[in-house]
């Protein structure tokens, strides 16, 4: 399978989803957001997706 390096432009609701989503199937993902403060908030949105989809709880789409 060949990789692509993905640009998300926005990690909000939607950007730090499609992110994970991406990077789950091996791609390199690229988040670009303005916002500091929604910055910083990322790693921690991220890590809380995982969980669920480790738990199987089905918040996500596979």
């Amino acid at each position: 399978m060949t990789t692509s390096t993905i640009a998300v432009v926005g990690g909000g609701l939607m950007g730090h989803g499609i992110a994970h989503l991406f990077a789950t199937a091996g791609h390199e993902v690229r988040i670009f957001e303005p916002s500091e403060a929604v910055r910083r908030t990322i790693p921690t949105r991220l890590g809380l997706i995982s969980d669920l989809l480790e738990q199987d709880i089905g918040a996500i789409e596979r």
